[in-house]
């Protein structure tokens, strides 16, 4: 394998993170996914059989880093 470690490995991951704070007519959510920012697969992987092997596995990628801020104002 290419270093990217599959999705049932061991490592710590931060999933879906979010806090959120609200008053009378505002609120404000802080939101992340996968602080690590480590690439993994996320379904099967299989290796290049149609031009040769070449040591790669080949797989869908699961999403990269999310940080975001969402900021709401009621009328």
């Amino acid at each position: 394998m290419t270093g990217i470690p599959s999705s049932s490995s061991g490592l710590a991951r931060s999933i879906l993170r979010c806090v959120r704070y609200e008053r009378d007519r505002w609120s404000l959510r802080l939101f992340s996914e996968d602080l690590t920012n480590v690439r993994r697969f996320s379904g099967l992987a299989f290796d290049n059989l149609a031009f040769g092997a070449d040591g790669n596995h080949y797989g869908p990628l699961e999403a990269p880093r999310v940080i975001g801020a969402e900021l709401e104002r009621k009328f």
